[in-house]
């Protein structure tokens, strides 16, 4: 049964699909745990420390008096005097960078809010003194939700991408095997059909020209056997008619006395010896080479 075959536009609009459809359907399932998580009544909403911190900064403008033992988990503060000096601050909060500096521009400029991004810095007066303060709107695990799901996507594509990539590199390294072999004479090659219709195609271009290429060979080899049945075939029939001419050339000089008939058969001999010995030189050659002669 012949391999079913795709062409590679067919082949990549399949992989968009795919990978169109795995990020869809992760993010999809994504949501849907977020949506069971997020909804559980043990999960504050994300807007939960500032409502806190608001309900604070309201109470003890209503006490008309600061009371930091009353203030919001989660969120950070420094309370300072009008005069700058320190007078409490939360646990983490000398190592907030933010909002030291949020403090130093409100020194220099009086800026009493700045909001980035999920940060939130704000202040709370009375006569005597300022309280600085930090805190992040938010879920807690929202920065873990966005990283799995980034990674999620990056799976999906990935993965489809990587079976695509071995998929293309393992038919082109058939063909290219294939054409190695017939590069080294290796005529009684074959290869197997590949999956991608346009490397199919050049196979059968390779297929074409190596039967051309055989064909050619073969019809250069009926030549060559049949020149050298021919030389064969020449040099067996000019032996025949040297050897009567030697022979007769031997017997005027055997009976000649005339000098110059003498010499002339003499010449008479030695030619014949030396087309002798040449015929002798291609049927010895053309016996090496495989060559046929009766």
């Amino acid at each position: 049964m012949e391999k079913r075959s795709d062409g590679l536009s067919k082949i990549i609009i399949k992989y968009i699909i795919i990978v169109f459809t795995l990020i869809l359907t992760s993010l999809c399932v994504l949501a849907i745990i977020s949506l069971i998580i997020f909804s559980k009544k043990d999960v504050k909403p994300a807007n939960y420390v500032e409502q806190k911190v608001e309900a604070w900064i309201d109470s003890c403008k209503e006490k008309g008096a600061i009371e930091v033992e009353s203030f919001p988990e989660n969120a950070d503060y420094i309370w300072k005097k009008n005069d700058g000096k320190l007078i409490e601050s939360s646990e983490d909060a000398a190592n907030n960078r933010g909002l030291l500096r949020f403090i130093e521009g409100y020194e220099k400029y009086q800026i009493g809010q700045a909001i980035k991004g999920n940060n939130v810095y704000t202040i709370l007066k009375d006569d005597n003194s300022v309280i600085f303060i930090h805190y992040v709107i938010g879920y807690k695990y929202e920065y873990l939700v966005l990283i799995i799901m980034v990674l999620v996507i990056v799976l999906d594509v990935m993965v489809p991408t990587i079976l695509l990539i071995k998929r293309i590199k393992k038919a082109i390294i058939q063909v290219s095997e294939y054409a190695l072999a017939i590069d080294s004479d290796d005529l009684n090659t074959s290869i197997e059909k590949t999956d991608i219709t346009e490397l199919n195609n050049v196979i059968a271009a390779v297929d074409e020209m190596k039967e051309g290429l055989v064909t050619n060979l073969n019809e250069r080899w009926k030549e060559q056997q049949e020149q050298k049945r021919q030389m064969a075939q020449i040099a067996h029939d000019l032996k025949t008619p040297l050897t009567i001419i030697r022979g007769n050339a031997d017997l005027l000089l055997e009976n000649e006395s005339d000098e110059e008939k003498i010499e002339s058969a003499q010449a008479i001999i030695n030619n014949s010896e030396r087309i002798a010995r040449s015929i002798l030189e291609i049927l010895e050659k053309d016996k090496q080479q495989g060559g046929v002669h009766e």
